[in-house]
């Protein structure tokens, strides 16, 4: 998990504002602090995409964001959903079926001497692999031995692992560190503004 915290000195803060400092900051620092989460959480899953070559869609879907508050002026982001999922997340949509690479043609031969798969950015063939009909979907799984079970069901990039990675916490960090003070100068000139306004 990666925590977004408000670490401005916020007495000082209170200080330059003067009798408008509780009026505005409950509002200005939850929004520049959610505006940096939502930063971020685009940054590192720009970064997850680069390494393992799955959609941004995929990614983002897996992502679990707590944002700030007028009560609580910290946010978080995890990808703790994030576990690697079965092979067939990086096979080709229309391939996503049984027999579609190890269906015979008329020399006798396969087709593929397994699944197609572009994982970790690379295409490749899993050898001796195949895709197949399960209770949890249709998955990429291969034989451990001659015999037809069991079965080992193939993985592929984990989000999580890519997120808990010293690169991607130094993304992480990166990016707050860099919007958190933008946002909250934004946020807060954006709130003066409104009040001049009145």
């Amino acid at each position: 998990m990666s925590n977004i915290n408000f670490k401005h000195d916020l007495k000082a803060l209170e200080k330059d504002l003067g009798t408008v400092a509780k009026k505005i900051l409950p509002k200005a620092i939850p929004q520049a602090v959610n505006r940096t989460l939502n930063s971020t959480a685009g940054a590192v899953t720009k970064f997850i995409a680069g390494e393992t070559g799955l959609k941004n869609k995929t990614i983002k879907s897996k992502l679990i964001k707590s944002k700030a508050s007028k009560s609580r002026f910290n946010a978080s982001i995890d990808a703790e959903q994030g576990k690697a999922q079965n092979l067939i997340t990086s096979v080709t949509k229309s391939q996503r079926k049984p027999g579609v690479f190890n269906r015979r043609l008329k020399n006798g031969r396969f087709k593929s001497a397994g699944v197609k798969a572009r994982a970790w950015k690379v295409a490749r063939v899993y050898k001796r692999s195949f895709i197949v009909n399960t209770s949890k979907g249709v998955l990429v799984a291969t034989r451990t031995s001659d015999k037809r079970k069991p079965l080992k069901f193939l993985k592929g990039p984990s989000i999580r692992k890519e997120f808990d990675s010293s690169e991607g916490q130094k993304v992480l960090k990166a990016n707050t560190d860099k919007r958190l003070p933008i946002e909250i100068s934004a946020a807060v000139n954006n709130q003066l503004k409104r009040i001049n306004r009145r």
